[in-house]
């Protein structure tokens, strides 16, 4: 796929649905720069050309409670076991965000607009859970008990199984 097959990808979208999508190419670094406005809050993310995939980043951007960045970097996380198809993950800025890695080698217009679809599905579904978890204080820390809980679990079946090697 080429630079200019999302530039033509992209103008399908925005021909379906005109009110709804932005997108220029970036000149500084060699991505297209999208924003989806068919939600609230819009859903910005940035599409690269990999030689093997395009790689989409939806950074969440979202107010983070200092007391509750752990729960919600681990909220995050866990929601990694629930979804397929993207994960969320640390960008080189250091922000929360979705990303999605879809295969290039000859890839059609449908394997573009299902990679976008999983942001989109992604970011709509999830954004006010993390919304929830970086801002409201008694979830956060509902959060950080049942993780510890469940690394104590852990460490104790670990022990178990260290004491009780099968052979």
């Amino acid at each position: 796929m080429s630079e200019s097959n999302i530039g033509v990808f992209l103008s399908v979208l925005e021909r379906r649905e005109p009110d709804n999508w932005e997108f220029h190419q970036d000149e500084k670094n060699p991505c297209w720069k999208v924003q989806y406005k068919g939600y609230y809050p819009p859903c910005n993310f940035h599409i690269e050309q990999g030689t093997s995939f395009i790689y989409l980043h939806a950074p969440i951007d979202i107010r983070v409670w200092e007391e509750n960045r752990f729960a919600f970097y681990r909220y995050a996380l866990r929601l990694n076991e629930e979804i397929s198809g993207a994960k969320f993950g640390i960008n080189c800025e250091g922000q929360l965000a979705l990303m999605v890695e879809w295969y290039n080698d000859q890839l059609a217009f449908v394997g573009f607009e299902t990679a976008v679809q999983i942001v989109l599905t992604y970011y709509r579904t999830y954004y006010a859970d993390l919304q929830l978890v970086a801002q409201d204080a008694e979830l956060a820390r509902q959060i950080t008990v049942r993780e510890q809980s469940a690394q104590e679990q852990e460490r104790k079946m670990q022990i178990q199984i260290e004491r009780n090697p099968q052979t």
